[in-house]
């Protein structure tokens, strides 16, 4: 009598149709890696955090099409892979040309009415500072796509090392930043362009004055298709000029998370390491912390464009803002729009820079641990560690012309609010002279 399984190499059951059971196959396997740790720890290894940390604005960025890569949406990094010749390619392309196209028409408007009011000159400038800001944002992710997969399994690589390693908490915290300045941007774009259709005077026909695009329509005159792919392109543009702050908010909370669960894990043990084991216990931190180092300065040079373009955007706005705010406001939607605006600025401002800054604080974390080492424990590599904590400044900067720490945002609040102080100052005296 024939039996009804065969057994194939006493774990994968085969029957007599030829299929395999799943059961066993998963039993097999399981098998294999518990011969074989270092191809369990190569698979634990491919399925980084760090994917699923940034999963949700990497999603996001390939909606705008930006960081054209393949793979972003699986949690294995080796699955990444960028195609120069693609459709996603393509379409980062063709959205850099219409950004291109809506930057030198406002290039175009602003020269044509130079000898206009200083008002109308000051619309035209923070679109072209818009368009020109969004334009570095893609071509600096262009840049970005081709060095991705290697940036990411170094860092999933190093993830790996950390024990214990905790992500579950800076994926919520990311995928809710990201909602909500994506959110936010959508609203403030809608808001615009709302309350500029209700008020405008002289254009009765409100869905024209809701798509008009005065760069074009100035040279081309309106029409309402060429409006229409010229309102979806400024959306498109809107998106992507505030994807920077959201994807520097991602990438520097995961970086600090790393720091974070380095001093937690250090925390944990250090108090209990025997004396005979304290050098290379110490040896192996120090290492750690060595690694951590160097892949937070890899991280500041492949983000230092990004931030530099950043925090000029978000300054140069706000003081748009605060130029406008002294202006009288002759309407409800005008007051409900400024508020919008500006407080989505600030939003996205107080974002990006409190994210960034915990990597600075949390690359220290490990200082009062170091300081608290008893006196039998205490080594030379102990000595190395706390050395290197004390003098290194492991930050993101803007190509090296700024360090994002507290003391940073204490300096730009400072300008500010001097200059907010100025405007009044030179309000009141224009005022003054006025009457």
């Amino acid at each position: 009598m024939i039996n009804n399984n065969i057994i194939l190499r006493d774990r994968i059951d085969v029957d007599l149709l030829g299929n395999i059971t799943t059961q066993n196959i998963l039993h097999y396997l399981n098998e294999e890696d518990r011969k074989d740790p270092k191809k369990k720890k190569e698979k634990a290894a491919s399925r980084s955090t760090i994917q699923l940390e940034l999963q949700t604005p990497l999603i996001f960025a390939q909606i705008i099409s930006l960081l054209p890569i393949y793979g972003v949406s699986s949690p294995d990094y080796k699955k990444l892979r960028y195609e120069w010749k693609s459709w996603k390619m393509f379409y980062s392309m063709v959205v850099i040309a219409i950004n291109i196209t809506h930057c030198s028409f406002a290039i175009n408007r602003y020269v044509r009415d130079r000898g206009v009011s200083y008002k109308s000159l000051d619309h035209i400038s923070g679109d072209i500072m818009f368009f020109g800001s969004a334009l570095l944002v893609s071509i600096s992710f262009l840049i970005l796509v081709r060095q991705w997969k290697d940036f990411i399994s170094k860092w999933a690589a190093l993830q790996s090392e950390i024990n214990n390693y905790e992500s579950l908490t800076v994926q919520k915290k990311i995928k809710l930043l990201t909602y909500c300045l994506i959110f936010s941007s959508i609203f403030e774009h809608i808001l615009s362009n709302t309350q500029f259709m209700l008020t405008a005077e002289a254009n009765p026909d409100r869905l024209r004055a809701f798509l008009d695009n005065a760069n074009i329509t100035s040279v081309f005159g309106y029409n309402v298709w060429l409006a229409l792919f010229a309102y979806l392109g400024n959306f498109l543009v809107t998106l992507i000029w505030n994807y920077a702050d959201i994807f520097l908010t991602a990438i520097s909370l995961s970086l600090a998370n790393m720091f974070k669960q380095f001093n937690k894990e250090l925390r944990m043990t250090a108090a209990t390491v025997p004396e005979d084991k304290a050098i290379s216990y110490w040896r192996k931190k120090r290492e750690l912390y060595n690694s951590l180092s160097l892949f937070a300065k890899t991280v500041e040079d492949k983000m230092s464009r990004l931030v530099l373009i950043s925090f000029a955007v978000n300054l140069y706005f706000i003081c748009i803002q605060l130029l406008n705010s002294i202006k009288p406001l002759t309407s409800f939607l005008r007051v409900a729009y400024f508020c919008g605006s500006f407080g989505h600025i600030l939003f996205r401002t107080c974002s990006v820079c409190f994210a960034a800054t915990s990597i600075y604080e949390h690359s220290k974390g490990s200082l009062p641990i170091l300081y608290s080492v008893p006196s039998e424990q205490f080594n030379t590599e102990v000595q190395r560690l706390t050395n290197q904590v004390t003098s290194e400044t492991l930050a993101l900067t803007g190509c090296k012309f700024f360090t994002v720490t507290r003391s940073l945002m204490l300096t730009i609040a400072g300008t500010i609010v001097t200059y907010e102080v100025v405007l009044v100052q030179f309000s009141g005296m224009s005022d003054d002279g006025g009457s």
